[in-house]
């Protein structure tokens, strides 16, 4: 059977959820996101994060051999809560728009619920320019978040009329406004900003449709 990303994403780390069994390994994680929304990528190190969690270096490399494997990590942990966040929002959808409108707001219901996550969403951005891991790792995550746009767009009689192609650059297109948005979001918008700003992006979003 083949494995969602989701699966993808666990089993490439372990189970990154919070449990009794990797408490530890969550808290450094947890401390890493902290550290890059609030310090930056460079001034965080292994030796930086065993201060934050008030531990030591050794127990830090007990669960990661080095920053660049912490990094992944915290990028993979980050993402994986953002998917959470979009499959849980799109539980009661009933119509196409219901769907659409999850989608939409799961994104700023995420960073919301965890500011701190956005800098490393920008982190994994900026990697996937460069490092092939990553480009990976970004392209399976617009693959999956193409696949929920695209089935609100095959339930729409209109875009059934068009063909397989033209529907996925649409929700391409739609995915690539998404993503412009999420960053303007956090670099751009004040918190007062952000209610109205979100509208914006789902009445935009519903016209890009229709």
């Amino acid at each position: 059977m083949k494995k969602t990303i989701d699966e993808r994403l666990v089993n490439q780390h372990g189970a990154l959820r919070e449990s009794k069994s990797d408490a530890r390994r969550t808290s450094i994680i947890k401390a890493a996101i902290h550290s890059i929304a609030t310090k930056g990528i460079h001034e965080t190190s292994l030796f930086s994060i065993a201060k934050e969690i008030k531990s030591t270096r050794s127990l830090v490399t007990h669960y990661f051999k080095n920053v660049d494997a912490l990094i992944e990590a915290t990028i993979h942990y980050v993402l994986q809560v953002g998917q959470e966040i979009t499959v849980a929002s799109l539980v009661n959808a009933v119509t196409p728009d219901d769907t659409l409108k999850g989608i939409v707001n799961a994104t700023f219901d995420w960073f919301e619920r965890e500011p701190e996550h956005a800098s490393v969403v920008e982190l994994a951005l900026y990697y996937a320019s460069f490092d092939d891991r990553y480009r990976k790792l970004s392209l399976a995550m617009r693959n999956y978040a193409e696949s929920r746009l695209l089935a609100v767009l095959d339930a729409d009689p209109k875009w059934k009329k068009v063909s397989p192609q033209k529907r996925r650059e649409r929700a391409r297109a739609i995915r690539n406004y998404h993503l412009g948005s999420v960053v303007s979001l956090y670099s751009c918008t004040t918190a007062s900003e952000r209610e109205t700003f979100q509208n914006e992006v789902l009445k935009t979003t519903r016209l890009m449709i229709e």
